[in-house]
């Protein structure tokens, strides 16, 4: 009755708190201050080794803590994490020393203190008899195993943990488990050894294992090699990988900690089940990693390429690792010419010197340009030819082609607004004729003004030009301008010479344009325009010239019109009249003459439209119907 009073008396359990501090603090030399962010109200401690301890921490869940966490103190190696239970909760906090010693925890004012006293003499046999009462609770989440599965017989440590640098593979060992995980005999092995494991996803099941006096060699080949296992013991550190799993499988959980690099290759090598052949350019280092849940295959290739390595193939099952200016050395080389059909082999190899990738993985010395036959010749392996060839095939493409055709009209500034253009004395006004009715066209619109009078075509050419290659059309004459040179006689009495030359001055039309065709065959076009003529000579030969220039950028579907306008030019013109018969007597001509003064302004525009040619049908995307583009600039000159 008193038990129940008290019980009925006891304050309601207090919920569980995350686990959200994993470090660890120095309060002076021989004590430390185990997650000062948490407030612990009891620990149950347990010591299975001279420098490891167990801490129960109740009320906590872990969460997302980390499981390991590495080196969170000078005298710590790492803490492992788990929740052991989950009704009650607690987690168990494995602290692995670098020193063996007696560790005591205690509880101040709720902070988790430990106390690191002197080791033991007799530590060795009081930790063996309590491993084995805490062997099976070492596994995560071991509330919830059935009684089958506990173990029968604790293991029996009848010598001290050994020491790295003694053959560990001779030492004895007893032990008896009865349909236990494998995960928990190891982890019992590793306690008594003081071992660190690595397994992979694939090391699971349950077995029965029963062993007196037996060497740790005879222990681990009944445990593992005979039932498609295999383990790897360097140091302290067991790897051990499953046979029966395929290359895909997921690594769960990997931690490699100051382990050379050709010894984690061979690890990785076992765990893959393939041949890797460490060539000699590779040099040796300690690596350190630890992954989660990542496939061993990424872990390999990772592994390899952050050590600036290559993994070359030998064949199906078989790898070979080296340093990469012996990667571009390796392989049967065979001789093969690659001939190009429309890319240039200075392009291709310019393309693959400007990506370092490519460039690291093939040596262009290997590789030469033939112009005669527009081929590259190359003597590399097949590896890399059939890499060279990818690129040929993806970008040996024919280039598109466009006919652009030019009309060069002047027309009268009053015919222009039928078109929808309006001109005025500050500038120019453009109307919107991109969008005209169907049954009206821009030729028909020309026609009607050329038999008005009122437009006059100059010239009609048409080019064909090449994707990115620039073509010209000049339109003009050539006019001989007379010049002057002297030369000064020999003799002091010798007048000198004077001699007429001529040299040729292009007038006219110039038009500079370059297409660049896009992968929906829509058309950019450069246009550099240039109209100029001469005025005027003088007696030395100089020429009084008037030019002018338009560059413009636009883009325009197949069988769309770009309008250039802007190239204004301005005749006056003076017509005097009178009768004939005054226009001979000096007093009556200025009375009865009559003085008409005419300017007449017109505008020289160009009609440029491009139409794609030799389009394969594979590549030729729906485009919609030719419309009109008009583009208009600022008054450049006039002219008298």
């Amino acid at each position: 009755m008193l038990v129940l009073i008290g019980c009925l008396s006891c304050p309601m359990v207090a919920a569980s708190e995350p686990f959200t501090d994993t470090s660890i603090q120095s309060q002076d030399d021989k004590t430390l201050l185990l997650f000062p962010l948490l407030k612990a109200a009891e620990v149950k401690a347990n010591q299975p080794g001279a420098d490891i301890v167990f801490l129960d921490l109740p009320d906590f869940t872990l969460g997302k803590s980390p499981s390991i966490v590495l080196e969170p103190h000078p005298k710590v190696r790492f803490v492992r994490f788990s929740q052991i239970s989950s009704n009650p909760d607690i987690v168990r906090a494995a602290i692995v020393f670098k020193q063996a010693g007696t560790f005591v925890p205690r509880i101040t004012r709720d902070h988790l203190i430990l106390e690191m006293l002197p080791a033991s003499p007799r530590f060795a046999a009081k930790g063996s008899r309590s491993l084995a009462m805490q062997a099976g609770a070492f596994q995560e989440n071991s509330s919830n195993r059935g009684e089958a599965g506990r173990m029968a017989v604790g293991v029996a440590m009848k010598s001290p943990i050994p020491r790295a640098g003694g053959n560990l593979l001779d030492q004895k060992v007893s032990l008896h488990f009865e349909q236990e995980d494998l995960s928990a005999i190891l982890r019992a092995l590793a306690m008594k050894f003081n071992l660190r494991i690595t397994a992979d996803s694939g090391v699971k099941g349950r077995f029965s294992i029963d062993a007196q006096d037996v060497p740790l060699r005879e222990v681990l080949k009944n445990l593992l090699l005979q039932k498609d296992f295999q383990y790897t013991l360097r140091g302290n550190d067991l790897t051990v990988i499953s046979l029966n799993c395929d290359s895909g499988r997921v690594a769960r959980e990997l931690l490699f900690r100051d382990l050379s690099l050709k010894d984690a290759l061979q690890t990785l090598s076992k765990m893959l089940n393939v041949n890797l052949i460490i060539h000699e350019s590779v040099k040796d280092k300690q690596v350190n990693f630890y992954v989660e849940s990542l496939n061993l295959d990424e872990l390999l290739d990772l592994l390899i390429s952050t050590s600036g390595l290559v993994k070359k193939p030998y064949n199906e099952n078989t790898f070979i690792i080296m340093d990469k200016d012996e990667g571009k050395k390796y392989g049967n080389k065979t001789y093969r010419t690659f001939k190009l059909v429309n890319a240039e082999p200075a392009e291709v190899l310019s393309m693959i010197s400007g990506s370092k990738a490519l460039a690291d993985k093939i040596d262009l010395a290997n590789y030469t340009a033939n112009k005669r036959i527009n081929a590259i010749s190359a003597y590399d392996t097949p590896e890399n030819l059939e890499l060279v060839a990818k690129i040929i095939s993806e970008n040996d493409e024919k280039l598109k082609q466009a006919v652009i055709e030019l009309k060069l009209l002047e027309i009268n500034r009053n015919g222009l607004k039928q078109l929808g253009i309006s001109l005025d004395q500050y500038g120019i006004r453009t109307a919107d004729i991109t969008r005209l009715p169907t049954s009206y066209t821009i030729g028909a619109a020309l026609d009607f003004l050329e038999k008005e009078n009122k437009a006059k075509v100059l010239a009609s050419p048409k080019i064909r030009a090449v994707h990115g290659k620039k073509a010209s059309i000049n339109i003009g004459e050539v006019i001989p301008v007379p010049y002057f040179t002297y030369e000064v006689g020999s003799g002091s009495f010798s007048p000198g010479v004077t001699q007429k030359n001529y040299r040729d001055v292009l007038v006219g039309i110039s038009l500079d344009v370059m297409p660049e065709i896009s992968r929906d065959n829509e058309i950019s076009l450069q246009l550099n325009t240039s109209v100029n003529s001469v005025l005027d000579i003088n007696q030395d030969g100089q020429i009084h010239k008037s030019e002018r220039k338009t560059n413009t950028y636009v883009r325009v579907k197949d069988g769309e019109t770009v309008v250039l306008g802007g190239l204004i030019n301005q005749k006056e013109s003076t017509n005097k009249q009178m009768p004939s018969f005054l226009s001979k007597v000096p007093l009556l001509k200025g009375l009865f003459s009559n003085t008409k003064f005419d300017s007449q302004d017109s505008e020289m525009i160009m009609l440029v439209t491009p139409h794609l040619v030799n389009l394969d049908s594979y590549n030729t995307p729906d485009v919609a119907k030719p419309g009109i583009i008009v583009q208009k600039y600022d008054t450049f000159g006039m002219t008298n």
